[in-house]
């Protein structure tokens, strides 16, 4: 586990998740340096608004999956998707809620979040984070969204290839033959996040 509660998280996060549309809930998490945890720019308005609003909660579009709560009866509608191998399977979780027609609600209570202590150095998380981002946007996504994500996803494979450390280099070339092929629907990772999958083509 690489994640520590506070005292009051676990009743914080509870009193959200009872109002009548709020599916699923999770709260701020800082890393080990006391930074709010990197989740991209636009994840930050979040923090933003509930520093100056003092507000309980907002809506989000997605959570982290470092720390969730989530209704009961919601699991009806199933639980992390297994197409995703590590990445992506709590972003699409939320997404899936959201179409349905619930919320998603980052409380205004705070987590220490060790993010990547758990990560092994290894390509393959690399290429499965760049595969399930690409299939989010498959299935979440208008067209005009997709294909410049799968655009730029092809020019900074291109360039990583040439210029990323050795370990890098080898994880964007596979990117790059992947996103060439259009083909996602297969994870680099076997049974475990320690095994190969055999079948995965794009290493040279």
């Amino acid at each position: 586990a690489d994640v520590f509660i506070a005292k009051n998280t676990v009743k914080d996060m509870l009193a959200i998740l009872k109002q009548s549309n709020v599916a699923m809930v999770g709260p701020r998490a800082r890393d080990k340096n006391g930074q709010w945890q990197n989740q991209g720019l636009l994840y930050k308005r979040y923090h933003y608004f509930l520093d100056f609003s003092k507000k309980p909660s907002v809506s989000v579009s997605w959570l982290s999956g470092c720390c969730l709560m989530i209704k009961r009866e919601m699991l009806e509608h199933g639980g992390f998707n297994t197409i995703f191998r590590f990445y992506n399977e709590d972003i699409e979780w939320s997404y899936r809620l959201k179409k349905l027609g619930y919320q998603c609600h980052l409380v205004n209570t705070e987590v220490i979040h060790l993010g990547g202590s758990s990560t092994p150095d290894n390509k393959n998380f690399v290429i499965e984070g760049y595969r399930g981002g690409y299939l989010l946007s498959q299935m979440y996504k208008p067209s005009w969204y997709q294909y410049f994500h799968y655009q730029y996803v092809l020019l900074e494979a291109s360039i990583q290839s040439r210029f990323a450390s050795s370990e890098k280099k080898q994880a964007y070339k596979a990117i790059k033959k992947m996103f060439m092929a259009k083909h996602f629907e297969q994870s680099p990772f076997g049974n475990s996040l320690n095994s190969q999958n055999e079948s995965f083509i794009f290493f040279d």
